[in-house]
C-alpha cells in the first residue's frame, strides 16, 4: 500500500470518526466558537493559531518581506508604461494609505490577513469627485462577500449586516481558493 493509499484511508477514518454521533456537543461548540478541534482537541482558530511560535513566524517573516517590497503603479500609454506618479492610488500604496498607517505597515496587515483568513480586505473612502483618497483595513472574519438580489457583489460586515460596502469601494485581496472569488483561510484548512 503506497503512501496516499494510507493517508486516505487515514482521512476517511478521521472524517468517520469526526462525524458519529458519540459526541454531537463538540461539533455545535466548533460551529459556534468559528474554530475546529485539532488531533489534540483543541480548537485552533486564525487568532489562536498565532500563539504559536512557527505560525507566527512564518506570517511575520512573509508579511514583512511583502511589505518591504517596492509597489508602484503604472500608466500604460501604448507599448511602454511608466510610473504614474501623479495619480491619486499611487500615493495611497506607495506612501500613505490612511493617516493612522505607512504603506509598509498596511501591506504588511493585508499580507498576514492573506496568510492567516484566507483574505483581505481595506474599505476604499472616496472624495466628492470619486477619488479614492484612503484605504482601511477591515478584520477579516467580519467579512463576508455576498450577492445582493440584483446579482451584485457586495461585502457585508458583521454577522447581522451592520454595514453593507459596494464591490467599487472594496480592495479585496483574496488568497488561494477554487472560486476566484473567496480564499481559503490555511489555518481552518491544516486544523481540520
Amino acid at each position: 500500500m503506497n503512501i496516499l493509499d494510507r493517508f486516505a484511508r487515514w482521512r476517511v477514518r478521521k472524517l468517520e470518526k469526526r462525524n458519529t454521533s458519540q459526541n454531537p456537543s463538540r461539533w455545535f461548540i466548533d460551529w459556534v466558537s468559528g474554530g475546529a478541534s485539532s488531533d489534540a482537541g483543541v480548537s485552533v482558530t486564525e487568532a489562536s493559531a498565532l500563539t504559536y511560535t512557527a505560525v507566527w513566524s512564518a506570517v511575520r517573516v512573509i508579511s514583512e518581506t511583502l511589505a518591504s517590497l517596492p509597489l508602484p503603479v503604472y500608466k500604460r500609454e501604448g507599448d511602454t508604461r511608466t510610473r504614474a506618479v501623479g495619480h491619486p492610488v499611487y500615493t495611497l500604496l506607495h506612501d500613505t494609505p490612511n493617516p493612522d498607517m505607512t504603506a509598509m505597515v498596511f501591506r504588511e496587515t493585508m499580507q498576514a490577513h492573506v496568510l492567516t483568513y484566507g483574505n483581505a480586505y481595506a474599505e476604499i473612502d472616496r472624495s466628492p469627485a470619486n477619488i479614492p483618497t484612503a484605504l482601511w483595513p477591515l478584520h477579516p472574519g467580519k467579512v463576508t462577500p455576498k450577492r445582493n438580489v440584483a446579482g451584485e457583489l457586495v461585502y457585508q460586515i458583521g454577522p447581522t449586516a451592520e454595514k453593507i460596502i459596494p464591490a467599487r469601494n472594496m480592495l479585496h485581496i483574496p488568497g488561494f481558493g477554487f472560486d476566484g472569488l473567496v480564499g481559503y483561510s490555511p489555518i481552518k484548512h491544516l486544523w481540520p
